[in-house]
């Protein structure tokens, strides 16, 4: 599925290309929990984030 072209201020992409899975989780700043990413072998998210706003990850 392409990634959208609308033009945003924060895009993050990310792809596991190790030999195993990972995931990852984002949460904003001072939050407690974040949605949890699981991605298997050689596949790849797109995340769009709020501009102005702090992450962790």
């Amino acid at each position: 599925m392409p990634t959208s072209t609308v033009p945003y201020e924060i895009l993050f992409d990310f792809t596991n290309d190790s030999t195993s899975r990972m995931s990852f989780q984002l949460r904003r700043h001072g939050a407690s929990n974040g949605p949890t990413i699981l991605l298997q072998r050689s596949e790849s998210v797109s995340l769009v984030l709020t501009a102005g706003s702090l992450y962790e990850y």
